[in-house]
């Protein structure tokens, strides 16, 4: 391969980020159907990333807090 056509590609650094999200009553980003909720915050937090092309979310698990 032609060394001068090699696109020279930083190393990827790699962080692991636990958050607790409260999301406030009324709200816009939960739907109005219960069982979605979770599908909700999923597509909220993954489209907070998505407009910086520098950062992929390459694991993120959603789930649901019930109150203790």
């Amino acid at each position: 391969m032609n060394t001068r056509l090699q696109k020279v590609v930083p190393d990827m650094k790699k962080f692991s980020v636990t958050l607790l999200l409260e999301v406030e009553e009324p709200n816009n980003i939960l739907s109005s159907h219960i069982d979605s909720h979770t599908e909700d915050v999923f597509d909220f937090v993954q489209d907070v990333f998505y407009d910086n092309e520098d950062v992929n979310v390459k694991n993120l698990l959603v789930k649901e807090r019930l109150n203790a």
